[in-house]
């Protein structure tokens, strides 16, 4: 039996397991009552060995009950490692994606933490998770698993968890040229900052903005694909921007273009050119359209 809610699509089995998948995007959130998972007659396949998992129940007194968890190793593994004499986990929900290429060690811790992070907040169930690991993630990781967090919170509340929305990432958030003002730039820097903005946003109605006024940085990114544009950074030692842009220098044939830094933060944004004013603005522009094709080949 399946369902489509707002995009949502819901898959129900005969084992009583529910697949929620939503559409033009890769995610899987799935909830398994958990003599199920224990019986290992999990009727769904999961699509991805990278997992993150909530086991939920709720105590005599009414208290719901909630552990977070992930595995480098599927369902057969971690999710099963958690039972204690007074708790009695009625179901198992399961975050993962279908992208191979996406999930990794570092992604999960990182987003094991912030899904951690996010029902701490709530205060409406007990954690019984001792500890969660420091994330290796590196920063465009971050910007893509941010956004898989924030789809994750509404379907997990389709699903029958409930998670009010979160403070978190208040540093980071949908960009338009009143709110690049957080980014507390010169105001000569201000202006070509905006003007970056406005020719980013005109290559597609599709690009997504996020502003991180700590690290003096926006992001521009293509929705449902996990990948990072380019990152436009601004350098206070010597006022100029420098934007990393989505792969290597050879896919754009543009001589301004050089590979990024060895040990870069910026993940797959591997080429990058300093931007000092509006001409070299519009050279970036054009060359994120080059990129904008080259990530919608590789989708």
């Amino acid at each position: 039996m399946t369902g489509d809610v707002t995009g949502i699509r819901i898959k129900y089995t005969k084992n009583r397991c529910v697949e929620a998948t939503k559409t033009s995007n890769t995610i899987q959130i799935c909830r398994i009552p958990y003599d199920v998972l224990k019986s290992s007659n999990c009727d769904i396949q999961i699509q991805n060995r990278f997992i993150v998992y909530i086991l939920l129940c709720r105590n005599p007194e009414g208290q719901d009950i909630a552990y977070v968890g992930k595995s480098k190793n599927g369902i057969d593994d971690r999710p099963l490692k958690h039972e204690e004499s007074d708790i009695k986990w009625s179901d198992c929900f399961i975050i993962t994606d279908s992208d191979q290429s996406f999930l990794n060690d570092g992604v999960i811790q990182y987003l094991e933490k912030e899904i951690f992070t996010i029902i701490k907040e709530s205060q409406l169930y007990m954690l019984t998770t001792k500890n969660v690991n420091t994330d290796t993630a590196n920063l465009a990781d971050k910007e893509s698993a941010d956004s898989m967090i924030d789809l994750t919170v509404k379907i997990l509340d389709v699903l029958g968890l409930h998670i009010p929305e979160s403070k978190r990432n208040t540093e980071s958030r949908e960009a338009n040229n009143n709110n690049l003002v957080d980014l507390n730039l010169p105001y000569n820097q201000m202006q070509l900052m905006k003007y970056i903005n406005s020719g980013l946003l005109s290559i597609s109605e599709n690009i997504s903005v996020r502003v991180v006024p700590g690290w003096k940085y926006a992001a521009y990114s293509v929705p449902n694909t996990h990948k990072t544009l380019v990152y436009c950074v601004y350098n206070k030692s010597k006022s100029i921007f420098k934007a990393y842009l989505i792969g290597k220098p050879e896919i754009y044939n543009d001589v301004s273009l050089i590979p990024a830094e060895s040990g870069s933060k910026y993940g797959k944004c591997q080429s990058t050119m300093i931007i000092s004013n509006t001409e070299d603005a519009d050279k970036l522009i054009g060359l994120c359209r080059i990129g904008l094709d080259y990530v919608m080949k590789k989708k």
